[in-house]
């Protein structure tokens, strides 16, 4: 025939050898074992790295060794077979399975199979299956390895909690005793006390009570993870009323105003976690107001949408228009017995880390925004109320 009529199947041809060249070459870099099996489950062709994992000479070798050998303790030829026909008709499976090595050790593998054609004699399409199998032994290490981290360090945290309340509960018993025989020498000898004296028993007695609040935040926050009972619906207005009348004696003026949401979403938590989470915000901005106006709280659910909150959770926000936080501080706040360096307001530290506690007890997160000299908001991920 004249060249021109051959030269489109020429140009074919080299095309479908450019193609068998390519997929060959993927076939034998591939980091994973490919195997390739015919419509009753018999291997054609396997790469280099199923010789090399199975410690098998060549691809003959591996073809007539009995498959039973090649499969680990549990897996048996019957189930492999169960899976390659399902895959063959169009129903791509994936498994983890136990390999054996010839030398009887096992390995754990992470198994792929899809059916696929062939292309065959008389235009016609030969079933079969291709199989990409990864030996996950490193990967279920790492599993191991993080699953005992953390069970380990959830003991160091029950530990450390058991710690807390014990030393909380223990440290207070003399401190009360003390604080009372400290009432009963100044009341005795009231009228023999100089000045000097009487401002030293005083301070003793300040120290006393700032001591016994710091225990009293500290068994607060060994008993967060331990809490009996269940969840229950609460709103969030009648918790912050309930704080509000409670800081009736506190020594800082009150807010001027509390602005809670109207339709604002009622939470699902434990009730003493609630108080403990808009107690210790409310405490925080009564401690840290301004003296250029007058203290002003909103309370409401943020209509800012965020991928990353749970399901069944909201985001609401805390806002104040006190102080407010510089940046550098802004992660700071949340851990135990942190302090800014400039502050002069009284407390522990203990405050905002049970804040933080309950947020995360509760599957949610916890954040801070704010214009130093005008305004504070913490932002916080809570589970809400579904009817």
């Amino acid at each position: 025939p004249p060249r021109s009529t051959l030269f489109p199947y020429t140009t074919l041809f080299r095309s479908l050898r450019e193609s068998r060249d390519h997929l060959s070459a993927l076939y034998k870099a591939s980091p994973d074992m490919i195997f390739l099996h015919d419509e009753e489950g018999k291997v054609l062709d396997v790469n280099r790295n199923v010789l090399r994992e199975y410690g098998i000479r060549s691809v003959q070798e591996f073809i007539e060794t009995d498959p039973g050998e090649l499969m680990g303790e549990g897996c048996l030829p019957e189930m492999a077979f169960e899976r390659l026909k399902k895959a063959l008709y169009g129903e791509n499976q994936q498994f983890q399975w136990t390999a054996r090595r010839l030398d009887g050790s096992e390995f754990p593998v992470e198994v792929r199979l899809r059916g696929m054609n062939l292309p065959a004699r008389e235009n016609r399409k030969r079933r079969c299956v291709i199989g990409v199998v990864r030996n996950i032994s490193d990967l279920q290490e790492a599993e191991r390895s993080l699953t005992e981290a953390y069970e380990k360090l959830e003991r160091k945290n029950m530990d450390m909690e058991s710690f807390l309340y014990s030393a909380g509960h223990d440290l207070r018993t003399p401190l009360v005793s003390i604080k009372g025989y400290l009432e009963l020498l100044t009341r005795s000898a009231a009228g023999r006390l100089s000045d000097d004296e009487k401002q030293m028993c005083a301070r003793i007695n300040g120290n006393i009570d700032r001591l016994d609040n710091l225990l009293k935040d500290l068994l607060q926050l060994s008993r967060i993870g331990v809490m009996d009972g269940k969840p229950q619906r609460l709103r969030i207005r009648s918790v912050v009323n309930r704080i509000l009348e409670g800081e009736k004696e506190s020594v800082w003026p009150l807010p001027a105003e509390v602005d809670i949401q109207k339709d604002i979403q009622d939470i699902f938590l434990h009730e003493v976690h609630a108080y403990q989470l808009f107690r210790n915000l409310i405490s925080n901005s009564l401690k840290f107001q301004s003296d250029q106006r007058p203290l002003r709280i909103a309370i409401g659910c943020s209509p800012e949408k965020n991928s990353t909150v749970p399901k069944g959770h909201s985001i609401f926000y805390f806002k104040d228009n006190g102080v407010g936080i510089v940046k550098e501080n802004h992660d700071m706040i949340f851990s135990l017995f942190s302090r800014p360096k400039d502050s002069s307001a009284e407390g522990a530290g203990v405050g905002l880390a049970i804040v933080k506690r309950v947020v995360e007890e509760g599957g949610g997160e916890l954040w801070v925004e704010s214009l130093p000299g005008k305004e504070t908001t913490f932002y916080f991920s809570l589970p809400i109320f579904a009817d």
